[in-house]
């Protein structure tokens, strides 16, 4: 079988939806099924060099590059190619070729649920481009249930074409370095994810101001991740609040990094608005780590008994939480091993495995027969 993919997401740096196609583009190779990944400007990841992995790619940048890529380039491009099926893993899908079976993955529905979250720019991609993605596709994927119930009192239809195909978590080894600052200093409780509203980091640093000085001093706060839209303030909003020696400001950092900084934290904070899955949360939990994130949207689902469910809108809400795992570390250890046990649940391999699954039932479906890769056939 001979997956086509939309790779525009892997142009930049990964972050959130992009290490997302990333593992399942990486996964699904392994597993013997053919990609061909499709994109507006050269691929660079050490990842994709794989025998399973055709990259097809082109030289526009920019907004304007994007557009026509999309709407012109990679249309043509797709049929030029012999692919089986057609996944666009980040809501949008090309009206053509026509004939060629469709899959899409749908994140969130953030744009209905808070469109106040999002960049002008960003909320009439989508008003304008999801709902014609969401009537082509054969198939659609979300990343949790919660997603999927969206899905299906919006779009009726899509009961019967939807899966939910949880992501995974990735181990890796990491190399302790003298030089990573996550090794060393003070304890911390770590924030990791796009600077953005709905990611209520200003709530979180509210929360973190109002406790006591002695608990801050016990746990510093370190944020990772790259500056997002409308959040250009949140520095001097920090020091506002008195918090330059509690809080620090990483930006984006490479994966090893960023694993080595999961690894040495106390526990994981994510208060988002809103979450489609909020992958953070197991990328921290497998290293035993709780979390403490909101009692909306997936994040209950996803954060099982690994950790505290706080209310985003109240500081009250998430000061307390906050304070539970700096004054209790036993409490803390507790859901920490909860942590790992519901870490385990979510396997890129099985991630792959039945997308693989999915596409081979609707290409049957369809009257199409392709050959079976090894590791289908094994399982």
């Amino acid at each position: 079988m001979k997956i086509g993919i939309d790779a525009k997401n892997l142009c930049g740096p990964l972050s959130g939806i992009s290490r997302y196609v990333m593992s399942m583009v990486v996964h699904l190779a392994d597993r013997g099924v053919q990609l061909v990944l499709f994109a507006p400007r050269p691929l660079t990841a050490k990842q994709l060099i794989h025998p399973n992995i055709t990259l097809v790619t082109s030289n526009l940048h920019g907004r304007m590059g994007n557009l026509v890529w999309s709407q012109v380039v990679l249309p043509n491009r797709i049929k030029r190619h012999k692919i089986d099926v057609f996944w666009g893993p980040a809501h949008r899908l090309p009206a053509f070729p026509a004939h060629i079976p469709k899959v899409l993955t749908i994140h969130d529905f953030v744009w209905k649920k808070h469109p106040e979250t999002m960049s002008k720019l960003g909320l009439l991609g989508e008003k304008l481009l999801m709902p014609g993605a969401l009537k082509r596709a054969d198939r659609i994927v979300c990343l949790s249930q919660f997603t999927l119930s969206d899905l299906v009192r919006e779009h009726v239809r899509a009961k019967d074409i939807a899966h939910t195909i949880y992501p995974g978590t990735t181990t890796y080894q990491v190399q302790p370095s003298a030089n990573n600052p996550f090794a060393i200093g003070p304890a911390y409780m770590l924030f990791v994810g796009t600077h953005e509203p709905r990611k209520n980091l200003e709530g979180l640093l509210r929360a973190y101001a109002a406790l006591s000085p002695e608990q801050m001093h016990q746990c510093h706060l370190r944020i990772i991740g790259a500056a997002g839209w409308k959040q250009d303030h949140l520095k001097t909003f920090a020091r506002e609040l008195g918090l330059s020696d509690y809080v620090h400001w990483a930006g984006f950092v490479d994966d090893d990094t960023l694993e080595q900084a999961y690894e040495n934290a106390r526990f994981h904070v994510l208060p988002s608005i809103f979450e489609g899955f909020g992958l953070p949360i197991i990328e921290a939990q497998k290293y035993g780590k709780p979390v403490v994130t909101s009692n909306c949207s997936s994040m209950p689902e996803v954060v099982g008994e690994g950790g505290l469910l706080v209310d985003p809108n109240s500081t009250q809400s998430i000061t307390r939480g906050l304070a539970k795992l700096i004054d209790d570390p036993h409490l803390c250890a507790q859901l920490g091993d909860k942590a790992k046990l519901n870490a385990a649940r979510f396997d890129w391999q099985k991630s792959a495995h039945d997308f693989e699954i999915m596409c081979r039932d609707l290409l049957a479906e369809k009257g199409k027969a392709v050959e079976s890769s090894a590791f289908l056939q094994n399982s």
